[in-house]
């Protein structure tokens, strides 16, 4: 898997963490966070040679986690190890796209505002 990949497979995990804050992944917000990636992050991305976004490596990664019932929080500290790891690949541009997209997330869940709050402090520092 190659860098950008691989950076949005983390971001993945990230989002199913936030999706998943309370315990719980309704279709609501799964697609939400659907509907978001294909109008926000999908029309940014360049294909590779299999013609994939790189983007969708979000959706790869965010249904691998679900289908493995992942623990929300080894989610989100897989996320948050690979952005200690790899800072200098969230610009600031990316970093924006993904507090939106968390708080569209948000929205839905009462127990991701917090989560969302501890991502903006980790992000913007």
């Amino acid at each position: 898997m190659n860098r950008q990949h691989q950076l949005y497979a983390k971001i993945g995990h990230l989002f199913y963490a936030v999706a998943c804050a309370d315990r719980q992944l309704n279709c609501d917000e799964v697609s939400r966070l659907k509907h978001v990636i294909r109008k926000q992050w999908l029309p940014l991305e360049d294909t590779d040679e299999f013609c994939v976004d790189a983007a969708q490596n979000i959706f790869f990664a965010f249904d691998t986690v679900q289908s493995q019932q992942a623990a929300p929080s080894n989610a989100y500290e897989n996320f948050v190890q690979y952005y200690a790891d790899n800072k200098e690949d969230f610009n600031t541009l990316l970093r924006e796209k993904i507090i939106r997209t968390t708080q569209a997330l948000t929205s839905l869940d009462a127990a991701s505002p917090t989560l969302v709050h501890e991502l903006n402090s980790l992000i913007r520092s």
